[in-house]
């Protein structure tokens, strides 16, 4: 006797939800994508206990035909395809006709639909795979569905859910998902009979992200667009300040559906590599839109997975689209020197004298301006009194060896996008002219404080020299005349087989930024005789060494196309040839990073992410000190 079994339908329909459904989160999901196939511009979602005992989504669309709701609820049953051609330009949200099927067989379910055009409504009530009762009811143009007791009949699956905020908290986030995919549908999403939040369904995507994600979020975005054949980007990335500890908040959708897709997270990677740190991940929402041939969103049961028939394209243009954004929109961040507290009105200046207290060749003054220090409070007097040795300011004058001779700024040919594989937006970054400034000093021999005409920025010196580098040398690529200095006694470097190898195959390059390399591979060392006029020899070296072991790294990674990772290895080679925090360099060489940072306008951050330099404006200051 044979050993396969043909299932019934019962069982087929319980194995079809185990794929479609798996938790409450699921069902809403796919009852609201149902929703937007149907023309809803107003859709409702309500859930109770996490969904797991109730939910509810009500739209106003088009509604289903009463001859028509009970086979809605039939596996394989779809208005959304015919034959097997319309597979190939799928553009409905969800076309399998397993939905309700699989939500109905393990749960109490309702359906209130009414078209239009029909004087009255249906209803239809089942539990499990069984139709309790199909009758004509009075009911409002659109549909209703209600889910009861989710897995009822499937208490093994229903042990596997998690405690009920838990699923309410995957709930709320598919329902963001879900809000920000349709800017143009009004949404309303209540948890537990609160509402959680409600989108205006203007079309405004930033509309739609104000009611998700609240007015800071939008404010530290910016936005992003480009198009390529049949293909356009479009959508908001934020900035630098705006990253996370993880990718939950970047948002990709392929013509309007939320999906996973290694390769537009890849280029939102590499795109950031020199803004943000490492361990950090930058937000996004942007919304990818092609022919539906060219996608194949059917490669996994909850469509979340997709892939691309030219996944090169679309890296290139996140990719591009991004890092034009970051180029063009930047802004140094703000500093909070102090955080303001309320000041009892009564008694909120109580004159305590000056004290002096001795700092190790340095004066204190302390006046009272905190309520908290009252006459008789000598506890807290003798603690301060105990304050540990304060670092005080670098002067500026002091001569030092080894610091760089003052280069004033020059207007030069910047970096082309042209040049790239794929042509982005153009990023202008011309020179800007230099202000007025005066350095006051340095703090704890890496901070140079300087004072503009109405902010004050607080420079670190490290991070500005290194992005400065960088900078410099990556507009060498792109300049027909190079900056460049000829050593007296050439520099030798020692590489291993694969550094050596990696610095043959990117020799013109190298040489297009300022060097001048003669490798001798059978002693498998590289002799430089000309080197950018931006670097001492002595950083030399380390830059060429973590140059080298940078390319050969990222010889293997395929995604990478050579421009990037050339740039990638030059902005960490970049940190070698920095200046050190911690060291002293005479006022010469801070007033050459001042000059460079001041007249680059995209110097904001250095190649690893942090910020080169905070300001506080003068109206800021004053508010601090409540002199307006």
């Amino acid at each position: 006797m044979g050993v396969i079994n043909l299932l019934d339908s019962q069982v087929s329909n319980l194995i079809a939800a185990g794929e479609v459904v798996d938790r409450p989160g699921s069902v809403i999901k796919e009852l609201v994508e149902n929703s937007m196939d149907a023309g809803a511009t107003k859709i409702t979602v309500e859930i109770k206990n996490g969904g797991i005992t109730f939910m509810r989504v009500t739209d106003n669309g088009s509604g289903i035909a009463r001859d028509d709701v009970p086979l809605a609820i039939k596996r394989h049953a779809t208005s959304k395809i015919k034959n097997a051609s319309d597979l190939d330009s799928i553009s409905t949200m969800g076309f399998r006709g397993e939905a309700l099927a699989a939500i109905s067989s393990v749960s109490k379910l309702r359906i209130m639909t009414k078209r239009c055009s029909d004087e009255t409504g249906t209803v239809l009530t089942s539990e499990g795979p069984d139709i309790i009762d199909i009758s004509e009811s009075g009911a409002q143009n659109g549909t209703t569905i209600i889910i009861e007791d989710l897995f009822f009949n499937v208490p093994a699956r229903r042990k596997f859910l998690k405690k009920d905020v838990s699923e309410g908290m995957y709930v709320t986030s598919i329902m963001e998902r879900l809000c920000l995919s349709r800017p143009d549908i009004s949404f309303k999403y209540i948890n537990e009979g609160m509402t959680k939040f409600a989108t205006p369904g203007s079309g405004r995507l930033t509309d739609a992200m104000f009611a998700v994600f609240g007015r800071d979020f939008v404010a530290k975005t910016m936005p992003v667009s480009t198009s390529e054949d049949s293909i356009k980007i479009s959508g908001y990335i934020g900035t630098p300040e705006n990253v996370r500890g993880n990718t939950n908040l970047q948002l990709f959708f392929i013509n309007k559906r939320f999906v996973r897709s290694k390769t537009a997270y890849a280029a939102l990677k590499q795109a950031y590599e020199s803004y943000v740190p490492s361990d950090r991940f930058p937000v996004c929402v942007i919304d990818i839109t092609t022919d539906p041939r060219f996608v194949d969103v059917n490669v996994h049961p909850s469509k979340l997975e997709v892939k691309f028939s030219n996944e090169r394209m679309i890296f290139d243009l996140i990719y591009f689209a991004v890092r034009s954004a970051l180029v063009k929109n930047i802004q140094r961040p703000n500093i909070n020197v102090i955080n303001q507290r309320r000041v009892d009105a009564v008694n909120s200046f109580v004159p305590l004298g000056e004290r002096t207290l001795s700092v190790k060749n340095s004066q204190i003054t302390m006046n009272d301006f905190h309520h908290e220090f009252v006459p008789n409070n000598e506890e807290k007097i003798k603690k301060a009194e105990k304050m540990p040795e304060v670092q005080r300011s670098v002067p500026l004058n002091a001569d030092v060896k080894n610091s760089p001779t003052e280069i004033p700024p020059k207007r030069e040919q910047d970096f082309s996008w042209d040049d790239l594989p794929i042509k982005a937006d153009k990023a202008e970054d011309d020179l800007l002219p230099l202000p007025q400034y005066k350095i006051i000093g340095e703090l704890f021999y890496s901070y140079i404080v300087v004072e503009l005409t109405d902010k004050v920025l607080i420079i670190d010196k490290h991070a500005a020299h290194e992005r400065i580098i960088f900078e410099e040398m990556k507009r060498n690529l792109h300049k027909s005349a190079l900056d460049s200095q000829v050593l007296l006694i050439p520099i030798e470097v020692k590489l291993d087989a694969y550094e050596f190898a990696a610095i043959n195959e990117f020799s013109d390059d190298i040489k297009k930024i300022g060097f001048d390399l003669l490798p001798d591979e059978e002693k498998g060392i590289v002799t430089v005789s000309h080197i950018p006029g931006i670097m001492q020899n002595e950083d030399v070296p380390a830059f060429i060494e973590g140059l080298a072991a940078s390319l050969a790294d990222g010889t293997v990674n395929i995604s990478v196309t050579k421009e990037m990772l050339y740039e990638k290895s030059l902005y960490q080679a970049s940190c070698k040839a920095a200046v050190k925090a911690g060291k002293i360099y005479n006022e010469a060489h801070a007033k050459w990073i001042c000059d460079k940072l001041l007249v680059l306008p995209n110097i904001k951050y250095c190649p690893h992410g942090r910020p080169v330099a905070f300001e506080m404006t003068r109206f800021e200051l004053e508010k601090q000190f409540r002199r307006i």
